[in-house]
């Protein structure tokens, strides 16, 4: 705190102290970008693996859904009668 006060007592001082809390403005903008840029890159890949979850979700109802459905046999019961009747 001494050094800042002895600092504001000349212009030269006070010149150095402006430029110096300019140049940590200008890094706070430049590490608040990157950050803007890590959230947004965040939310896409969130995002991505979410969808792929309901992708993979919906794929598994409907195989289920198909699953449980009455289906006809393999072999039609015409065909399985002629096989019957060679035997």
């Amino acid at each position: 705190m001494q050094t800042l006060s002895r600092k504001l007592a000349s212009a030269k001082g006070q010149r150095q102290l402006l430029q110096a809390g300019g140049a940590i403005s200008a890094i706070q903008v430049d590490q608040l970008q990157k950050l803007r840029q890590l959230t947004a890159a965040q939310i896409q890949l969130l995002s991505a693996h979410h969808g792929g979850q309901v992708d993979r979700q919906v794929e598994e109802d409907a195989i289920r859904q198909w699953a449980l459905q009455p289906h006809d046999p393999p072999f039609p019961r015409k065909l399985k009668t002629n096989l019957e009747l060679l035997q």
